[in-house]
């Protein structure tokens, strides 16, 4: 018997012993039982996993974060929140996993994991183009394939009733596995950029200028502190764009980005962003503010230039401080203790750089992750403040519907552990169309051509990725 054949044989074993266990529990309930087994396997290449099955079951899933690497295929189950549960979103899923947490039958390594994201505003006017993103949707992959700090692991989902054939469906996720692994193709990143495409502001730029102007009166009138104002592109390319190809470009050049994909029936919404909304584990939490923005220098002298005027600008650091004081205000009440350092730090990505404070803390009672998401989001670095006022603003003038776009985006695990991005620097995949997204930041000292160019800065990240 070969290698593979062993290997085959070792997890088909493992799975049958772990279905056997979920079946008696069924019977023992007299309801199914959803089964999480988790296996460890050989290393993978995770972005050439996702280029193997396009389609598969509707829905794929993609997510790096360091050493943390998912890629998940079909869905065994999903929390979703419809219009009429839009507003309690987060309650509403947080209801559902809790209900469902009965039902497991976890065996093996790993905790299973919910991935997907929410809206940024359930109560903004949707349009066609996000129809297979609701306000909510958190998945259960069917497969899934799990790289944490140099080990890999397997984990299939299933439902597993009284009269389950455990060798059967053994072989039936073994064999699904084994198809991904040899239709997965290696991504080359040695590429050159394009100029074979288009780019198309959804919205003229004078107007969107204008837009901050009216926004920057209200402010300076004493209607609200801050508000963000979003745009759109689209981008428009000579073939139909590869998921791969795009995470492959999006991983090369940024590394310590939380890098997303979520796959629905065709439509893709990818993208790198910089921006933690929260980590929970085991009642620790991180979470950070990011805000205010300025571009990276051409050498290392202009670009420590650029660095210094961004430490130095008033604006920048008034638009700072206001995310920082907020994310205090809203976390002290739930913590026992929380670490805030005075002086942000410049955070140097790729295209910009930004001031990031970081903040740790101890939760001092049984928060749910639903719960503090619902609590963190929206962060005045994509909403404004005060909070409500500025949603109101954005919904008013904005004229875009930013769906998951600087919505939370992440996973949970059964035991409450998670983690959630804030759905920056990506854009929303159909064919050969890219919808891109960036925004900034509106205070009093504002100035609409600035601004706009600062989202141009922004955009140069799924612009660079989509043109190679």
């Amino acid at each position: 018997m070969n290698e593979s054949l062993k290997t085959y044989e070792l997890l088909r074993v493992q799975l049958i012993s772990a279905f056997a266990g979920a079946r008696e529990k069924a019977e023992r309930e007299g309801q199914p039982v959803l089964a999480a087994v988790s296996v460890e396997v050989e290393p993978q290449t995770p972005i050439a996993m996702i280029s193997a099955l396009p389609g598969y079951d509707a829905q794929r899933f993609f997510w790096q974060c360091q050493t943390d690497v998912m890629v998940g295929f079909g869905a065994t189950q999903t929390l979703t929140a419809e219009s009429g549960q839009a507003r309690e979103r987060f309650f509403w899923c947080e209801q559902q996993w809790q209900a469902l947490r009965a039902r497991l039958w976890v065996e093996g390594p790993c905790l299973p994991r919910w991935c997907g994201g929410f809206a940024f505003d359930p109560e903004a006017t949707t349009s066609e183009l996000w129809r297979h993103f609701p306000a909510a949707s958190l998945t259960l992959p069917r497969l899934m394939y799990l790289s944490q700090h140099g080990q890999a692991y397997l984990m299939v989902t299933h439902w597993v009733a009284a009269d389950t054939r455990s060798d059967a469906l053994a072989c039936q996720l073994l064999n699904e596995w084994s198809q991904l692994l040899e239709k997965a193709e290696v991504i080359s990143s040695a590429v050159e950029a394009s100029t074979d495409y288009a780019l198309q502001d959804c919205l003229d730029a004078s107007l969107w200028k204008d837009q901050v102007a009216d926004t920057i009166k209200a402010i300076q009138q004493g209607t609200m502190h801050k508000a963000v104002l979003a745009r759109t592109v689209v981008m428009t390319l000579p073939h139909s764009v590869l998921v791969a190809e795009v995470l492959q470009q999006l991983s090369e050049h940024y590394p310590e980005a939380y890098l997303f994909a979520f796959e629905r029936d065709g439509h893709c919404f990818l993208g790198a962003s910089p921006e933690r909304l929260v980590r929970l584990q085991q009642g620790q939490l991180e979470t950070m503010a990011l805000a205010g923005t300025m571009a990276r220098g051409k050498t290392p002298s202009e670009d420590a230039g650029l660095s210094d005027q961004l430490m130095n600008s008033r604006k920048d650091r008034y638009e700072h401080q206001l995310v920082v004081n907020s994310l205090r205000e809203a976390l002290s009440p739930l913590c026992r203790s929380l670490t805030i350092p005075e002086t942000p730090c410049v955070y140097r990505l790729a295209q910009v750089q930004h001031l990031l404070t970081p903040i740790t803390g101890e939760l001092s009672s049984e928060v749910g992750a639903l719960s503090l998401v619902s609590v963190l989001h929206p962060t005045p670095a994509v909403g404004g403040l005060p909070r409500d006022i500025a949603l109101r603003h954005i919904r008013a003038h904005e004229q875009m519907d930013r769906g998951w776009y600087a919505g939370p985006v992440g996973w949970l695990d059964s035991d409450g552990n998670a983690e959630f991005a804030v759905a920056l620097r990506s854009g929303l995949l159909r064919d050969d169309k890219a919808y891109l997204f960036a925004g900034c930041g509106i205070v009093a000292d504002s100035q609409p051509d600035a601004e706009y160019q600062e989202t141009c800065l922004k955009l140069k990240t799924m612009v660079a990725a989509l043109s190679a």
